[in-house]
């Protein structure tokens, strides 16, 4: 067996630790803290290796042996994933050898740029994927960007996708090079990163992502900027959207709708005109896989569900922050397509029909600050009720105990839900991967009572025949001379539900 591979730095050696691709998101938290550097197989390679060796469930993402981790910087056959600071990723491509393709993302600090400049102009042409993020707290001044954009404007002949995000409220320009269809780019993201002339998008786009990492930073977007990205992009199925609209709702009204279908939409718009509507009618939204939008009092995006057949249905606290009455709603139907709104208004929701006949999963986030008014409407297939709930990660923190269980302020019993059968209470796990684990310094305390009293009041038409409560953060408190009436089970295996991404900043597309 090779001995550990270690990169020499200032300060001592770190170590190089191998990750499955596919559990990438399970083992980034641990390994960062750790302040491990990452260094990820491909998704070929882990195919490869761990299909033909029956390896793939035996070894944990955190105890890889040494082996792999020095086969994923030396085989000249295999790309590799290099992630962490500038200075020390070279050192990495030499020990790698010079033709090897890699994927590349970098932090972009003023300090980091002689780094950057080094990495790009002796790399770049090798370079499959390029990722470049500087955080709102790093804030590089424009002058700085400039100098790096310039050298990306011209795509390597490897590059299939460019990922760069500004966090500071200036926004650059980047300039395209015309490529035609010589260009291998199939995903783009420009976050805080003006492009003005859009017409130069690769036809060859599968994935584009534009305008601000948030609300906070505007970039001016119009309906002539929107057509000319469809115009450029005709293969184009993703795309994300947060952007200042400029323009009348009558322009998108009196168009034709796009040719172009999408598979996946997410828009966050800001204007003053009720406009998001009208901009998913010209998107064709009912033939669109995963809708994912914000829903404003004066832009109202309700049009969404009312033809939509729900078969999961998760109730979120919401992350529209000037929405202190809303929700935010995740609907499933059988075909796994999904609508997100941001914001929604829950007691305009219950009134579609559609939405609730046929569901048979519900999730409820059990400690939101703006609790629901009254129950769901009656649900006669639901099978699961699941109930979320925060973690306490504060070591000022006193011991928290869930004294009732109250998802919605009117408690009447009445709640009609014949086929419900399975009641479940887990913590949440966030999918954020910008997001550090929470350390739990308490476990939450479930009474039993509280559990019998919810299940026997506002479930008591349903005939429940089992309670299980996920992971061995939640403590059951309980008499011993209590008895229920249903069988309340532990299963410590699933420690946390892992919920879906709640934060509007843009997390990727799905593949």
């Amino acid at each position: 067996m090779i001995d550990k591979f270690q990169v020499s730095v200032r300060g001592g050696d770190e170590e190089v630790v191998i990750i499955c691709a596919k559990r990438r998101a399970l083992s980034y938290d641990t390994q960062l803290v750790a302040r491990a550097h990452i260094v990820n197989l491909g998704d070929d390679l882990t195919r490869m290796v761990f299909g033909k060796l029956l390896l793939r469930d035996c070894i944990t993402v955190s105890h890889v042996c040494a082996y792999w981790r020095w086969l994923a910087v030396t085989d000249p056959l295999l790309w590799t994933v290099l992630v962490g600071s500038p200075a020390r990723i070279p050192l990495l491509y030499e020990r790698a050898g010079s033709t090897i393709p890699v994927d590349v993302r970098l932090g972009f600090r003023v300090d980091a740029l002689d780094h950057i400049v080094l990495c790009i102009s002796e790399n770049f042409g090798r370079m499959k994927s390029f990722t470049l993020i500087a955080e709102e707290y790093d804030c590089v001044p424009e002058a700085v960007w400039m100098t790096v954009l310039g050298m990306l404007s011209h795509p390597g002949k490897l590059l299939q996708r460019l990922h760069l995000e500004n966090g500071c409220w200036t926004s650059p320009t980047f300039t395209l090079a015309a490529t035609g269809s010589t260009s291998r780019l199939r995903e783009l993201v420009l976050l805080g990163i003006l492009m003005p002339d859009l017409s130069l998008l690769p036809p060859a786009l599968i994935s584009l992502a534009y305008g601000g990492p948030t609300f906070v930073t505007k970039v001016v977007f119009t309906f002539r900027d929107l057509w000319t990205i469809f115009r450029a992009c005709p293969a184009l199925k993703n795309l994300w959207l947060c952007v200042d609209w400029r323009g009348s709702a009558a322009e998108l009204h009196n168009t034709a709708p796009t040719t172009v279908q999408l598979h996946q939409l997410g828009l966050r718009i800001i204007s003053n005109a009720t406009v998001t509507q009208h901009l998913l009618n010209f998107m064709t939204s009912r033939n669109i896989r995963h809708v994912d939008v914000c829903h404003f009092e004066g832009d109202p995006v309700h049009d969404l569900l009312p033809n939509f057949q729900g078969q999961s249905i998760s109730i979120l606290p919401t992350t529209m922050h000037w929405g202190m009455d809303d929700c935010d709603i995740v609907v499933t139907d059988p075909s796994a397509r999904s609508r997100y709104i941001r914001g929604a208004d829950f007691e305009h929701i219950r009134t579609y029909p559609l939405l609730w006949s046929s569901l048979v999963s519900l999730t409820i986030c059990g400690d939101m600050s703006n609790r629901l008014v009254r129950p769901p409407p009656h649900a006669p297939c639901l099978q699961r009720l699941r109930l979320l709930y925060h973690p306490i990660s504060d070591r000022r923190a006193i011991r928290r105990t869930i004294s009732a269980i109250e998802p919605w302020k009117l408690v009447n019993g009445g709640w009609q839900c014949p086929s419900l059968h399975t009641v479940e209470f887990a913590l949440v796990l966030s999918r954020s991967p910008y997001g550090r684990p929470e350390k739990l310094i308490h476990p939450l305390l479930l009474p039993s009572s509280a559990v019998l009293k919810f299940v026997t009041g506002e479930l008591s038409h349903s005939p429940i025949t089992r309670v299980i409560v996920y992971g061995d953060n939640i403590r059951i408190e309980s008499r011993a001379d209590e008895e229920l009436p249903f069988p309340l089970s532990c299963d410590s295996s699933d420690s946390r539900i892992q919920v879906l991404w709640t934060d509007m900043v843009f997390d990727g597309f799905d593949s």
